[in-house]
């Protein structure tokens, strides 16, 4: 029934209680449902990572989906890093995507987030901005050395933003 209605994945993710109903139908669904489910959502995937309770599905997303529907889903979030790492809810998927990620995505990512200066630190005074901060520092600090010198570097250059700003301390 989900299915029929136009976007009705998409309408559920973001309802209070329609997202926790989403996210059992990924955890618990019949391969077809879920490939259905994530399909739809995916092709909204901006406007679901960003809204308060879309993001949880997102998230989502990146545990339960097929290993070829993850790399859309980490794709499509390394093309919209700036609308994502701009606000809290899509940050928070940034942050999963960092963790969930193989070695090349999660490298790649930070790449494309240090790609447009003065993101990170954005990123890193939002709410759920400063745990993927951190998380894109770790990740580098493990897979390239360069690249975290560079995210360091970045940080440090906004270090009065992130200090004047509650998360970014």
């Amino acid at each position: 029934e989900l299915n029929e209605r136009p976007l009705g994945p998409v309408v559920a993710a973001q309802h209070k209680y329609g997202c926790r109903v989403i996210k059992r139908l990924l955890e618990c669904g019949s391969q077809d449902q879920v490939r259905q489910i994530a399909e739809t959502i995916i092709s909204h995937l901006n406007d679901v990572a960003r809204h308060p309770y879309g993001t949880f599905v997102a998230q989502h997303l990146l545990y339960h989906v097929e290993e070829r529907q993850q790399a859309v889903v980490l794709s499509e979030v390394q093309a919209n890093v700036g609308l994502l790492c701009n606000n809290s809810h899509g940050a928070a998927l940034v942050q999963v995507a960092l963790a969930q990620g193989s070695a090349d995505q999660a490298v790649a990512l930070c790449r494309a987030i240090l790609a447009l200066p003065g993101l990170l630190a954005q990123m890193g005074c939002l709410r759920h901005g400063c745990p993927a901060a951190l998380e894109l520092v770790g990740v580098l600090e493990e897979f390239d050395i360069a690249l975290h010198q560079a995210a360091r570097r970045e940080l440090s250059v906004h270090g009065a933003e992130l200090g004047s700003c509650r998360y970014g301390r």
